[in-house]
Order: C-alpha cells, then structure tokens, then sequence
C-alpha cells in the first residue's frame, strides 16, 4: 500500500476511535554507510525505519503518539493509544491541528545513492590522507546517503509530501605520532551530490592540519580578560543557545527567556545578522515541509543586532501571541563581516583562537563555562601555538552585543553557513 493510503487508513482508525480533529505524518527513511578503517573501506550496510506520528483532539484536549504498525489491528490499538493520550490531558485552546494548505509533493535533493561514486569520493580521499596526513587515525568515519519521505494528512485537508536526499560525511579523528597525541576533533558536513573531492568539504583540510599542530600542544599559563576568535565549527556551540533554546517554545511560554519581550530591540552587535534558511539553495540540508506540515519559509532571527522572530512552533505562537514562522530552524546562515580572518587575528592582544568548545549547555541566563579544545592562544596579534585543554567562560547574550569583528570568510559545511567571530570579554583560565 502506498504511503498516502497507510496515511489514510490511520485517520480512519483515529476518527473511529473517537477524534474530533486528526492528523498523521509518515516517514520512511533510508539511510545507506559506507565505512572506513586503517586507510581502506570496510563496510557497506542498509538501515530502513517507518513511523507514524499521530495526533489527536477530543473535548478540546490533545493528544500525540507514534506507531510503526501496518496491519489494521496494530492501527487501531495506535489509534486508542492516542485518544488516551488525549484524554489524559487537560483541555487547551491554543492546541490545534495543521491548517490544509495547496496540496502537492515537493522535492530536495537526490533520489538514491550512487555506491560507485561513494567508493570512488572515498578511495580518493583516504588516498589524500596517507599523503598529507600519515598521522590521523579516526575513531569514526564515514560516508553516507539518507533519503527521507513523509506524508503529512489531516482531517481539514491537509495533503502534502516531501522528501529529502543528501550526502553526510561524519569524521571522529585525532593525530598521533613518536608518542604524541592530539585530542579528538569531528566534522560533520553534507553536501546534495558528491561532484567535489571529500577533502573539500566545509574545511575539513584545515581541521586536519590543525589536528596535526595539536600534536605539539603545551599549557597555558594564568587567568586573564581575553578575546576570543571562534571558528565555524565552533560558533554553534555557542549560537544553539539561542536558537534551540532561548527563542524556542518552553522558555518562551514559560517566561523564562532572556529575549522575552525583546522582539524588535537590538540584543546583539550591530554587525550581526542571523538567519535559518530552509528554503535556500546553497544549503544542502534544506527542507521543503517543516514537521507540522507547512512549506517552509526562510526566517531572519536577528538582523543588524535587532531580534526579528522566535522560533516557535504554532501552538507556542497560540499561547504566547507572538509570530509563527514556518520553519524548524536549522539552516542557519550568519552574514559576512567587513573583515579577513587575518585581520580578526591581528587585532586579539591576547586571547584564543577556539576551534572546539566542551562544556556544559548554559544556564537559563545564557551562562557558560568549559574548555577550549583544538584551539590555539593568539598574543599581540600572532597566533604562537596550540594549547592543551584551557578553562573559558562568559554568557551567550552579553558575548553576542560584544563582537569586535566579523569575518567575510565563511565556511559551508551544507547544515550551516558561518564566519569566524571575535567576541570580547571572555574570561580565560591556564593553569
């Protein structure tokens, strides 16, 4: 049976059961790996999943589950299950269901892999490795393809279908040699085709040959103000803070954001633009439907300092009365500055060039304290050298309104598009 029929057969189930409103979404995924260890390809393996997200409002209360059933019975009792939800609950106004909208099937990426040219990609990669980089080792290491379909259908009308294809390549590496060892570093990066060389991919290069610097790491010394410079890596670490916490639902409905109320203030250096892009075509990760079922729309989160929109869903709209965007996030794009790296560099008297942050997730205030991996201490201007593991802390919110500088490089990595930033005012602790 086809996806849209099982989709149909849940709504049946859902409104027999005693649903006064209904929704289904489906998804079926696919993801195909390939793996590499000791300097060859090791392992081709196919992982397939299908669940059906259901929700259900009875008496005005709401309720969700989720099933991998086909069969009628498997469909009825998901279909119980959710009405029990939904009677459990407490009756809530703000809850609804997705609004119908033009029905149709929307398409990002490609459809199935190309094995031949994922052993080839690799083959050429794990070649330039041995060549430039003899000292790596990997802890994992893979390429893959996941393709993803879902089917999303309610009782207004609601008919729509989607499906997402890409290329993910997922690195855990480190360098060791002559009794030396640098610590682990990743990369993650995706990309819609593979009609560039892997070793070309959202600065993959450079994170291996810096690998390769950490192997001479030393300890830093005492306790300072500083700057710090953040690698696109690196910035999500921080910037997640706010969008996939403080601008979302539970910190918004619950008051407990530090942007509440801010919509339309500046909250961030002037310089800096955030935006997610879902519907952009330079992201390889783009997505046409978000998961409540609408068709996507790009999304500026702050734009010159100034916060534009939350990220929230609709129900977390209904009850806080702020604006809806139709995205999930992610995609997420910070505009170029006015600056080279170098000269970002070039302005730290003393500080960090950070290219992998480790810590806890920050407090409710955007409060942070953890330790600067991968990273190097930068003195009047000059990086000197790679430091071991080095306590840094600060907050999220006063860190974003003290930007010193903006890079026009940016990396790619196909989930985002990011500069480097120099942020003042972090407080920087060697031993």
């Amino acid at each position: 049976m086809s996806m849209t029929g099982i989709c149909q057969d849940y709504l049946a189930a859902l409104k027999q059961a005693g649903a006064e409103k209904a929704q289904c979404v489906l998804t079926s995924s696919e993801r195909h790996i390939m793996a590499f260890e000791a300097g060859r390809i090791s392992m081709f393996r196919t992982s397939r999943g299908f669940e059906a997200g259901l929700t259900a409002i009875s008496n005005g209360r709401w309720g969700s589950s989720s099933s991998s059933a086909l069969d009628a019975a498997g469909i009825a009792s998901a279909a119980g299950e959710t009405l029990s939800a939904a009677a459990a609950s407490v009756a809530d106004p703000a809850r609804d269901i997705t609004p119908s909208g033009p029905a149709g099937s929307l398409d990002n990426g490609v459809a199935g892999p190309d094995a031949g040219k994922m052993f080839d990609r690799l083959a050429e990669f794990l070649s330039d490795i041995k060549l430039r980089y003899p000292c790596l080792k990997f802890r994992t290491a893979h390429l893959s393809f996941s393709e993803e379909k879902k089917v999303f259908s309610n009782s207004i009308g609601l008919s729509l279908e989607a499906r997402t294809g890409l290329y993910e390549l997922l690195l855990i590496f480190c360098s060791a040699a002559k009794g030396r060892t640098s610590n682990f570093n990743h990369f993650i990066g995706c990309a819609r085709d593979l009609s560039k060389p892997l070793m070309s991919w959202g600065g993959v290069d450079r994170l291996f040959e810096q690998s390769a610097e950490h192997m001479a790491a030393r300890p830093l010394e005492g306790k300072f103000h500083g700057d710090i410079v953040v690698s696109p890596e690196c910035l999500w670490d921080f910037l997640s803070f706010v969008t996939n916490d403080a601008l979302r639902d539970n910190k918004m409905i619950s008051g407990m954001s530090v942007y509440k109320g801010r919509i339309g203030e500046r909250v961030a250096h002037r310089d800096f633009t955030l935006r997610s892009l879902p519907g952009a075509d330079s992201m390889a990760a783009a997505y046409p439907v978000t998961k409540e079922g609408e068709r996507t729309e790009n999304a500026d989160i702050m734009e010159c300092g100034v916060l534009k929109n939350c990220l929230l869903s609709r129900y977390a709209a209904a009850k806080t009365g702020l604006r809806h965007v139709r995205s999930d996030g992610e995609c997420y794009v910070v505009e170029p500055g006015k600056s080279e790296l170098g000269e970002l560099i070039s302005s730290v008297k003393k500080g960090l060039l950070v290219t992998r942050f480790s810590g806890a997730t920050p407090n409710e205030r955007g409060d942070f304290s953890g330790i600067a991996k991968n990273s190097f201490y930068i003195e009047n201007g000059r990086v000197l050298f790679p430091i071991s593991e080095t306590m840094i802390s600060g907050n999220v919110p006063e860190m974003l309104k003290c930007i010193t500088g903006i890079s026009r490089e940016r990396i790619n990595s196909g989930y985002s598009i990011y500069p480097w930033i120099s942020f003042s005012g972090i407080n920087i602790s060697g031993k």
